[in-house]
Protein backbone atom coordinates (compact mmCIF):
# COMPACT_ATOMS: atom_id res chain seq x y z
CA UNK A 1 0.00 0.00 0.00
CA UNK A 2 2.81 2.46 0.85
CA UNK A 3 4.40 1.89 -2.55
CA UNK A 4 1.11 2.68 -4.33
CA UNK A 5 0.75 5.91 -2.36
CA UNK A 6 4.34 6.98 -3.14
CA UNK A 7 3.96 6.14 -6.84
CA UNK A 8 0.66 8.06 -6.98
CA UNK A 9 2.17 11.15 -5.38
CA UNK A 10 5.17 11.09 -7.72
CA UNK A 11 2.88 10.61 -10.74
CA UNK A 12 0.65 13.49 -9.64
CA UNK A 13 3.68 15.76 -9.15
CA UNK A 14 4.99 14.83 -12.60
CA UNK A 15 1.58 15.56 -14.15
CA UNK A 16 1.73 18.99 -12.51
CA UNK A 17 5.32 19.47 -13.73
CA UNK A 18 6.60 19.64 -10.14
CA UNK A 19 9.94 18.49 -8.76
CA UNK A 20 9.66 15.63 -6.25
CA UNK A 21 11.93 15.31 -3.20
CA UNK A 22 11.78 12.22 -0.97
CA UNK A 23 12.45 13.16 2.64
CA UNK A 24 13.71 10.90 5.40
CA UNK A 25 15.66 8.53 3.16
CA UNK A 26 17.66 6.32 5.52
CA UNK A 27 17.74 2.91 3.80
CA UNK A 28 20.37 2.35 1.07
CA UNK A 29 17.81 0.53 -1.11
CA UNK A 30 15.37 3.46 -1.26
CA UNK A 31 17.10 5.97 -3.56
CA UNK A 32 17.23 3.64 -6.56
CA UNK A 33 13.63 2.54 -5.94
CA UNK A 34 12.41 6.12 -5.62
CA UNK A 35 14.28 7.26 -8.74
CA UNK A 36 12.89 4.28 -10.68
CA UNK A 37 9.43 5.58 -9.74
CA UNK A 38 10.35 9.01 -11.14
CA UNK A 39 11.33 10.81 -7.93
CA UNK A 40 13.79 13.61 -8.68
CA UNK A 41 15.71 14.10 -5.45
CA UNK A 42 16.21 12.59 -2.02
CA UNK A 43 17.36 13.78 1.35
CA UNK A 44 17.85 12.11 4.69
CA UNK A 45 20.33 10.55 7.08
CA UNK A 46 21.56 8.17 4.36
CA UNK A 47 23.02 11.20 2.60
CA UNK A 48 24.05 13.31 5.58
CA UNK A 49 23.07 14.17 9.11
CA UNK A 50 21.99 17.77 9.74
CA UNK A 51 25.01 20.07 9.58
CA UNK A 52 25.73 23.57 10.83
CA UNK A 53 25.86 26.00 7.91
CA UNK A 54 29.60 26.56 8.31
CA UNK A 55 30.24 22.79 7.70
CA UNK A 56 27.98 22.43 4.67
CA UNK A 57 30.43 23.77 2.09
CA UNK A 58 33.18 21.37 3.19
CA UNK A 59 30.73 18.44 3.13
CA UNK A 60 29.50 19.37 -0.34
CA UNK A 61 33.05 19.59 -1.72
CA UNK A 62 33.76 15.99 -0.64
CA UNK A 63 30.36 14.41 -1.34
CA UNK A 64 30.33 11.96 -4.25
CA UNK A 65 27.19 9.86 -4.77
CA UNK A 66 27.78 6.25 -5.79
CA UNK A 67 26.26 5.26 -9.13
CA UNK A 68 23.28 2.91 -9.18
CA UNK A 69 24.00 -0.52 -10.57
CA UNK A 70 20.96 -0.69 -12.87
CA UNK A 71 20.62 2.84 -14.18
CA UNK A 72 24.10 4.32 -13.93
CA UNK A 73 22.54 7.35 -12.26
CA UNK A 74 23.53 8.50 -8.81
CA UNK A 75 21.16 7.04 -6.21
CA UNK A 76 21.07 10.33 -4.38
CA UNK A 77 20.98 13.52 -6.36
CA UNK A 78 21.07 17.15 -5.50
CA UNK A 79 19.52 17.85 -8.89
CA UNK A 80 18.25 14.77 -10.70
CA UNK A 81 15.91 17.04 -12.62
CA UNK A 82 12.60 16.60 -14.39
CA UNK A 83 12.83 19.57 -16.72
CA UNK A 84 10.90 21.92 -14.44
CA UNK A 85 13.93 23.77 -13.08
Amino acid sequence: MDRVIVQSIIRMARDLNLLTIAEGVEDARLPELLFSMGCDQAQGYLIARPLPADELEAWFEHYRPAPCTDTGQAPVSLNHGNGSE
